[in-house]
């Protein structure tokens, strides 16, 4: 929560200091930048936490020998996806789209990659090693120096020192747990037989990571294209803010998350019975936890975009609430994809992923012309629906779930979203007022409709969000 916090900040004053213009050429760029780092690591982080857990967590040579082989291939593949990326962003983008600060940006970013893609795996190795206090030391760390770096490069540098401060802030937490993971791996046995990971194990590993990831990095660089050309870099800007505002939404779910693909990966093997009965309450405290902060940030986009990100971001408001409501989507039926992660159904990931990929783009393509950043949100906003009505399928087809405990939240959930969603469109007080009400109806409602055992999990929750002390 506090890393997300930080990011959250960072994004916040990087747009207030570099405005709407400078931000959406910043988002176009790091949404590029991110395809390069996903391609560069290949899927191998992820390998290197799994197999450190698992394989050859006894023994401390095959470890560092695991660990030195995921760093030589990310170093080989982050060199040529930069050669590469250097040659069309020369000969190709540039051109496109008729920016020449863009091209100073792209070949900015395509040297930080090559330097910091290589010290991301040690992140994960930390993981791995079952190093959690240092991990989340180094996490917090690393958000911290992105986020002064972010304050003083944004200032003296512009779009240029924002993009410094962000790739170089995401591969701190990598530099930093170096130290920490050759300690750990000095303090592993060294029983026989020592047998490292091949490169081919850990691609074959991360392939499926690496498809699903880069297929939806793909579709999301494409619409910010097609949005930075049809309609300008400041709509790209506004649409960027809503973004990070809408992201926050997720944070009590991703909390709520963080041990629930272990879980589930557990109870799949000893109790699956039980693991697909966690599934649907996990899903009732998710819209329970997530609705009043939807209907909060829908009512209230105007005044939150103003107090965050100032005045200059207005045009966001509108997509703030779209945006909402995806996020919403997203937090409730991504709980059905954490059953399928914790199953090991790696490629029914991907495949439901490319099915996300083709809502999004097929509609960005019809929407983005015609209604511009509006068009992109709600090309968003569907591409969720799509993608929670294909987990609701195959959660109840071939996942074995029943859903029937969360009928009466989804109704709950459907009818104060669009309540929210009404009044936002409202002007003057009349919205002021109204809002405050359907906020305090629906948090009063919630423990209506809560179980016993449920207000004790929405307690939890918001002890880990900082909401509520602990009790003794």
């Amino acid at each position: 929560m506090i890393v997300k916090a930080m990011g959250f900040a960072e994004s916040v004053f990087v747009a207030r200091v570099i405005g709407a213009d400078g931000f959406g050429l910043l988002t176009l760029v790091l949404s590029l930048t991110n395809i390069m780092i996903a391609v560069a690591t290949l899927g191998v982080p992820p390998a290197v936490t799994k197999f450190l857990a698992g394989e050859v967590s006894t023994s401390s040579q095959a470890s560092r020998s695991t660990v030195y082989m995921a760093v030589r291939l990310i170093a080989a593949s982050s060199a040529a996806v930069c050669i590469a990326v250097g040659l069309v962003s020369y000969f190709l983008l540039a051109p496109y789209y008729s920016n020449p600060a863009l091209l100073n940006m792209l070949i900015l970013a395509v040297i930080l990659v090559g330097l910091t893609a290589p010290l991301i795996p040690f992140a994960n190795a930390l993981q791995g090693l079952g190093k959690i206090t240092q991990l989340n030391w180094v996490s917090v760390a690393g958000a911290a120096i992105g986020l002064v770096l972010a304050v003083v490069l944004a200032i003296a540098l512009a779009e240029r020192g924002a993009l410094i401060a962000f790739l170089v802030g995401s591969a701190m937490p990598g530099f930093l747990a170096l130290r920490y993971v050759k300690k750990g791996i000095r303090g592993l046995p060294n029983r026989d037989p020592a047998i490292p990971v091949s490169a081919k194990g850990m691609l074959n590993y991360g392939l499926p990571t690496l498809l699903a990831g880069l297929s939806v990095l793909a579709a999301v660089y494409a619409m910010n294209s097609w949005l930075a050309v049809s309609s300008g870099f400041v709509d790209l800007g506004n649409l960027a803010v809503a973004g990070s505002l809408a992201a926050v939404i997720g944070f009590v779910p991703s909390a709520m998350g963080i041990p629930l693909v272990p879980v589930l990966s557990s109870l799949n093997v000893s109790d699956p019975k039980r693991g697909r009965g966690l599934v649907p309450r996990a899903m009732r405290i998710t819209a329970f936890v997530s609705v009043p902060i939807v209907v909060i940030v829908i009512i209230f986009a105007q005044e939150i975009i103003g107090v965050a990100y100032g005045p200059q971001f207005s045009g966001a408001s509108p997509l703030l609430a779209i945006l909402a409501t995806s996020a919403l989507i997203a937090s409730i039926t991504g709980v059905v994809g954490s059953q399928i992660a914790g199953s090991g159904q790696m490629w029914l990931g991907l495949e439901i992923n490319l099915a996300w990929v083709t809502a999004v783009i097929s509609s960005a393509a019809a929407l983005i012309p015609r209604l511009g950043a509006v068009g992109a949100s709600l090309a968003i906003l569907t591409g969720y629906a799509v993608l929670g009505l294909i987990l609701i399928i195959i959660g109840r087809r071939k996942l074995l779930l029943s859903f029937d405990g969360v009928t009466v939240p989804a109704a709950w959930s459907l009818a104060f979203v669009g309540i929210a969603l009404v009044l936002q469109s409202f002007t003057g007080t009349i919205r002021i007022q109204a809002g405050v009400g359907v906020t305090l109806l629906c948090v009063v409602s919630i423990f209506v409709l809560l179980t016993g055992d449920e207000r004790q999990l929405v307690r939890e929750a918001l002890v880990l969000l900082g909401l509520q002390s602990r009790s003794p």
